[in-house]
């Protein structure tokens, strides 16, 4: 209230806290019927596993349209384009990490790796160690 008072000789701060006034209430009351919808929702198909995974769908976002596949992939100098070749050459490289996995985690390269990752989003206090 002192500081609608304090700048009442400008209409144009007074208009500005005005509408920052009214769009927090806005946005409030937004926030608060999207909560109420999707509560309705969840109870409405509590039942029906399919629906309630729509409306979750809806409530992230989540595109409708199917999943892309790479047309072309390169690997070893040579260029895929053929569907089943490029899926055959994913799953050459899928089947290699897994037996690789074990040495790579061994590693030094890996440990120096992890601890930077570790220090740098300060999941650890290494200080202590």
């Amino acid at each position: 209230m002192y500081r609608t008072h304090f700048l009442s000789n400008n209409p144009a701060k007074i208009a500005e806290i005005l509408y920052k006034k009214y769009a927090n209430k806005l946005n409030h009351l937004k926030t608060v019927s999207k909560k109420m919808y999707y509560c309705k929702q969840f109870n409405i198909h509590r039942n029906n596993l399919k629906a309630k995974w729509k409306v979750i769908g809806t409530l992230i976002k989540w595109k409708t349209k199917g999943q892309t596949s790479p047309f072309r992939i390169i690997m070893n100098n040579k260029t895929f384009t053929n569907k089943l070749d490029i899926a055959e050459q994913f799953n050459k490289y899928f089947i290699s990490v897994g037996p690789s996995l074990p040495y790579l985690l061994r590693s030094h390269q890996f440990q120096v790796l992890l601890c930077s990752l570790l220090r740098q989003h300060k999941f650890v206090d290494f200080s202590k160690i």
